[in-house]
């Protein structure tokens, strides 16, 4: 198969995005909004500095009433809003600049294990990078609309680190994380909710 053509040559790009979720016992209040990077590589980041969002992946699920049922936690690389090409009019109803869009990378949640999705020391859920037999991180395109929440995670390095990881490549270099449910309060009833 060959390369696609794309409606459009150039693209907004952002490097934070500020993600605000409704108070989970009280919908008419907002917490604090969280700021959430996209910095791609630079002098201070040498592999970028990405964050975990909470992503819905189904949409009979609300965030934050239905907690992880039906979403998902992915590490948000690129905000972006495509640009309409001078002289040419949408392909569909509305404009491109009305149209936001955000490429992740995809991390599973592991397995159930005696029915719950948490480690049982930590009573915290799992996290494992998406990786196909290629060992290339899964990554996708989705609408901005999608992200729900900032999410905390914590590397999981089981009996020893390794000394070699930093702030800057502990993202890149590690697999495996646990997702922080003590986060916030919010964040905590809502997961508490679905594990």
């Amino acid at each position: 198969m060959g390369p696609c053509a794309l409606p459009f040559n150039h693209l907004h790009v952002w490097y934070k995005v500020h993600l605000q979720q409704t108070s989970y016992h009280d919908h008419s209040k907002a917490p604090p909004a969280q700021t959430t990077n996209t910095i791609p590589p630079n002098c201070k980041w040498e592999h970028g500095h990405y964050d975990m969002v909470l992503i819905q992946t189904d949409d009979h699920y609300k965030w934050p009433d239905s907690g992880l049922n039906g979403h998902t936690i992915v590490q948000l690389h690129l905000i972006m809003c495509p640009l309409t090409p001078k002289g040419h009019q949408a392909l569909y109803c509305g404009d491109w600049e009305d149209t936001f869009l955000a490429y992740i990378e995809c991390f599973d949640i592991a397995p159930q294990l005696n029915g719950k999705q948490v480690d049982h020391a930590t009573q915290m859920p799992i996290l494992k990078r998406a990786l196909p037999a290629n060992a290339l991180p899964i990554g996708d395109v989705i609408p901005f609309k999608q992200l729900c929440s900032f999410a905390s995670v914590i590397p999981r390095f089981g009996a020893v680190a390794d000394h070699q990881l930093n702030k800057s490549n502990v993202m890149k270099y590690t697999s495996t994380f646990f997702l922080n449910r003590y986060f916030d309060k919010e964040f905590y009833y809502a997961l508490s909710s679905s594990l």
